[in-house]
């Protein structure tokens, strides 16, 4: 169930923010001009935090429902937490670009602490949702 949940959620996701990764860079100065154009790598870089929180939180949802809530509740407080640790300093000190390298690893570390908190409960679904990404890529690459 988990895996027929998370590909038509991952396929919803992965292919508007794969879409918006490969286009950005020729679409974000022509619609909003070219002094967004800093802007671009930190969008870039939050899409792909999305796809990764997304099906995190569809995966979230199994564990707090089947497995030991504890589990569920500091797999979500980690991932939260290192988001608004990573976050102020990275985008202060370092910029905007930065501030997105901080969602897409909060993100990512987020999804891997739920992929382990689900193993022993259900059936990995990552490999579909991992071909459902690379279509979604190589769609967006030929937009």
């Amino acid at each position: 169930m988990l895996s027929d949940v998370v590909t038509p959620v991952g396929l919803m996701v992965g292919a508007p923010q794969a879409w918006i990764v490969s286009t950005a860079p020729i679409l974000v100065p022509v619609v909003f001009g070219d002094r967004w154009t800093p802007a671009i790598p930190a969008l870039q870089l939050i899409c792909l935090g999305i796809l990764s929180m997304v099906p995190s939180r569809v995966v979230g949802s199994v564990v707090f429902g089947q497995g030991p809530p504890r589990a569920g509740l500091l797999v979500s407080l980690t991932s939260v937490g290192l988001l608004f640790v990573l976050l102020p300093p990275l985008l202060i000190a370092l910029g905007l670009t930065r501030g997105g390298l901080a969602y897409a690893v909060a993100g990512f570390v987020g999804l891997a602490l739920q992929e382990r908190a689900v193993r022993p409960m259900v059936p990995s679904p990552w490999r579909k949702l991992a071909r459902v990404y690379f279509l979604s890529g190589l769609s967006g690459l030929a937009s």
